[in-house]
């Protein structure tokens, strides 16, 4: 059977006024979650060691020699307890401030990637990919955030759905995935599934005149005998193109609606739309985008989990 060495993990509390970082490299436990559809990676667990909690400005966690997050110190607790002190900590990725911050509302005309990011002016730590394509524009409503915003260019520019990349980098296509093969890790488990609450079968929007001619009909829904139907008023936003924006709203609920799993011992790092190559009864993998990475510690050791979707964003 494979087997895997345990890579060094540590744990970095960022402190304020200048103060030195304080890091801990024993865990009782930690769970670690990168998704293809949240904005943000998460951080929840417990390392030994004493801290301030008031100190703690931000959370960093390697393994070996790579950081796989950086974000708030959402909540710390440090507690003495059988003779031991413990640091309980959940952090989000600083990327979650697209998801708080509110751009200001009207028309950014003929935006990259890196206008519509730069709407959530001084967010900590977040950056975007480069050398995007341009749009014709992007039209702010009221009360949208930065990644509403964000998620209507990846439409518009790429027909896809942003994603981080990194810690806190916000990409909308791949770049130099690497293709791995897990026949010979040493496997847990392995699954597959559907997820269909959200599936919406129709949506209707209005035309230049306010009647409601414009449809567009989700097959694998219809297929699987739900019919929903979602109206949606005319739109600015996708006023030259109301069928583009019935497909945005309708791959919204079409998120993962089908996966694959595949769980391992160790950690191999996968970035998301990495590819995966796996075999056995029940599950065949070939270039399968990677699209949900969890990644636990525990007494028991390190395990990785991995998700592969099939849905309107990502077919495989």
């Amino acid at each position: 059977m494979a087997t895997y060495e345990m890579p060094e993990i540590k744990c970095e509390l960022c402190r304020a006024s200048g103060a030195a970082s304080l890091y801990f490299s024993r865990t009782a436990g930690f769970s670690f979650v990168k998704e293809r559809y949240t904005p943000y990676t998460l951080l929840s667990g417990i390392f030994i060691g004493r801290c301030v909690p008031a100190e703690v400005t931000a959370v960093k966690l390697y393994i070996g020699s790579k950081i796989i997050h950086h974000g708030t110190a959402d909540s710390v607790v440090c507690e003495y307890s059988h003779g031991v002190w413990r640091i309980r900590l959940r952090s989000l990725g600083f990327s979650m401030l697209l998801g708080q911050n509110m751009a200001e509302p009207g028309i950014i005309s003929q935006p990259d990637l890196t206008a519509v990011i730069g709407k959530a002016a001084g967010a900590y730590a977040v950056s975007c990919q480069g050398s995007t394509k341009k749009v014709n524009y992007v039209y702010i409503k009221d009360t949208s955030t930065v990644w509403e915003a964000a998620c209507i260019y990846a439409a518009k520019a790429y027909s896809t759905y942003p994603y981080i990349r990194g810690t806190n980098s916000v990409y909308c296509t791949a770049i130099s995935p690497k293709t791995r093969d897990y026949s010979g890790k040493k496997i847990v488990s392995y699954s597959s599934g559907v997820k269909l609450t959200g599936l919406i079968s129709h949506a209707h929007t209005q035309d230049a005149a306010g009647e409601w001619n414009i449809s567009k009909t989700n097959s694998f829904a219809v297929n699987r005998h739900i019919i929903k139907h979602k109206y949606y008023a005319r739109d600015n936003e996708w006023a030259y193109d109301p069928q583009a924006g019935l497909s945005y709203n309708i791959g919204a609920g079409d998120r993962g609606r089908q996966y694959g799993r595949l769980k391992y011992a160790g950690a191999e790092l996968e970035e998301l739309l990495d590819k995966a190559n796996f075999t056995a009864e029940g599950l065949s993998l070939t270039a399968a985008e990677v699209d949900r990475i969890e990644i636990t510690c525990s007494p028991k050791g390190l395990f990785t989990e991995l998700s592969f979707y099939n849905d309107l964003y990502c077919p495989q």
